[in-house]
């Protein structure tokens, strides 16, 4: 689980303030990430990513605490050891934007214009979340 930890001695020692500052900036992500997985449209893993990388420079614990929540750490740790996300998170995340795109071009989006802008965002996000390899989770064996 740690082949995803930054290494300290990467690293020069960042001041007390600096910490405390990349600690609260982890929340804070944190806080969008949450409010992200909820809202569709709105990206959460960027989020948790952000986060991760605030708490590993200033805080191996926070790190840790965060890379082990049900929700964010399976996928975050897949992902970021190059293994990719679940059949089910990409078609989580594609349905989402494409409902919350559908939901902007149908409601508030008047233009051709601004409605082919959403089309082409919506493309263009289907083909970023695709491009990332699939994780086929392991078979649990049963002891039978």
């Amino acid at each position: 689980m740690n082949d995803s930890t930054p290494r300290s001695s990467l690293f020069k020692p960042l001041s007390a303030p600096v910490r405390y500052a990349l600690i609260a900036l982890g929340f804070v992500f944190v806080a969008a990430g949450l409010i992200g997985a909820v809202i569709p449209g709105l990206p959460s893993t960027m989020f948790f990513v952000v986060a991760a990388i605030c708490f590993g420079r200033a805080s191996e614990r926070w790190y840790q605490w965060l890379v082990t929540r049900p929700f964010v750490g399976k996928h975050f740790h897949t992902f970021m050891q190059g293994k990719g996300l679940t059949s089910r998170a990409k078609t989580v995340a594609i349905a989402a934007c494409w409902i919350m795109l559908l939901a902007l071009a149908l409601t508030v989006v008047i233009s051709v214009g601004g409605r082919i802008a959403l089309m082409v965002t919506a493309l263009i996000q289907a083909a970023v979340v695709l491009r990332v390899p699939t994780y086929v989770e392991p078979e649990l064996v049963s002891g039978d």
